[in-house]
């Protein structure tokens, strides 16, 4: 496994990939460091800024040195407390670690229908474009339940 690269051409891509996350959470983090730095200081944003681009860059860092099965075990303690309930711990901490590499897939999902519209229209992107990609992440939500009941995770009492 690769963590960090020292070729030029590696560091390149790396750097763009680094920059590329940010991509999405840019206006969120403008908003957030404006609004905190007009009620307070300009310093108190720039350091709620910081501090979210940070997480973001460790749970990238996650992401590529956690197997799946590590990180269902750091979660999974996490759900025991809905044991009582009936509520299977193991389950909620598979779907907790499906979710999080799936959700650059949603993103690229995203980014694809928008260009796609962009280089159809100039008007804004519609609802009904919202409409379709949930339609579109329920149907891969669905396909991966089924691969996870034929696998065995949807059956009574079988958990593996």
């Amino acid at each position: 496994m690769r963590f960090f690269s020292l070729s030029s051409s590696a560091s390149g891509r790396d750097a763009a990939r680094g920059l590329g996350l940010f991509k999405p959470v840019v206006p969120l983090l403008v908003i957030i460091g404006g609004l905190q730095g007009f009620s307070s200081r300009w310093e108190d944003g720039a350091n709620v800024v910081l501090r979210l681009l940070l997480m973001v860059l460790v749970a990238d860092l996650v992401m590529m040195t956690t197997t799946m099965s590590a990180l269902m075990d750091a979660v999974e303690p996490l759900f025991r407390l809905l044991r009582p309930l009936g509520v299977s711990s193991r389950k909620i901490a598979l779907s907790v670690a499906l979710v999080l590499p799936f959700i650059p897939v949603l993103m690229a999902n995203w980014r694809a229908r928008e260009e796609a519209w962009r280089a159809r229209s100039r008007r804004r992107v519609p609802l009904r474009m919202v409409v379709l990609f949930l339609i579109e992440t329920l149907r891969l939500a669905d396909h991966v339940a089924e691969a996870l009941d034929a696998r065995g995770y949807g059956r009574a009492g079988r958990q593996p």
